[in-house]
């Protein structure tokens, strides 16, 4: 591992500790499918997610969506 990784490790944490990422792989295919594209597309706001998710009973925080489309989350 390189310094570049354990900086990110440092101040990420461990890979795929994004919230974005950890909700996805809990979900139906389509329904995963359906998150990344609206979450990656930036096109939905984050805060429109969140409250669609949130009226199926699943939590994402739109800041956690936020993070991840800037590439500042866990996944890198």
């Amino acid at each position: 591992m390189g310094l570049m990784d354990d900086l990110k490790l440092e101040h990420w944490g461990p890979p795929n500790k994004c919230p974005v990422h950890k909700l996805a792989h809990t979900m139906t295919d389509e329904d995963r499918a359906d998150l990344l594209k609206a979450v990656n597309d930036g096109i939905v706001p984050a805060t429109v997610i969140e409250r669609v998710l949130g009226k199926r009973g699943l939590v994402l925080k739109h800041q956690s969506i936020q993070r991840h489309r800037r590439k500042e989350c866990g996944c890198e």
